[in-house]
C-alpha cells in the first residue's frame, strides 16, 4: 500500500525532461520516478574523485609526448615511465573499487 509521500524541487528543464521519459516509457510520472530509482544502483566509490587528477596528469604526459614524437622532436620514447604511472593507477582504482 502507498501511503508515504516524497517531494523535490528541480528545474524546469528537469521537470520537462523527467516527464518526457516518462511519457515515452508509457508510465505515470510516480511510476517513472520510483522505477528509475528504486531499480538502479547508485555506486559510491570514496576517493575515487581525488584519482582523477592523478589520470589526467598520465594523460597530458602522453599527449605531449605524442606531439614531441610527431614534430619529429623525439624518436624511440621510452614509454616506461608512464606506464608504471599507469599501472599504479590501475592498481589504485581496483583497491578503491573493492573497497580496501
Amino acid at each position: 500500500m502507498k501511503n508515504e509521500y516524497i517531494g523535490f524541487k528541480v528545474s524546469s528543464y528537469d521537470n520537462e525532461l523527467i516527464r518526457a521519459k516518462a511519457a515515452r516509457a508509457k508510465l505515470s510520472l510516480s511510476s517513472y520516478v520510483r522505477t528509475s530509482s528504486l531499480e538502479k544502483e547508485i555506486k559510491v566509490i570514496d576517493g575515487l574523485r581525488e584519482m582523477i587528477p592523478k589520470l589526467n596528469a598520465i594523460g597530458n604526459n602522453l599527449n605531449q609526448l605524442t606531439v614531441m614524437l610527431r614534430m619529429g622532436n623525439i624518436q624511440n620514447p621510452n614509454l616506461e615511465i608512464i606506464k608504471s604511472q599507469f599501472v599504479e593507477f590501475v592498481e589504485q582504482a581496483n583497491s578503491v573499487l573493492d573497497g580496501k
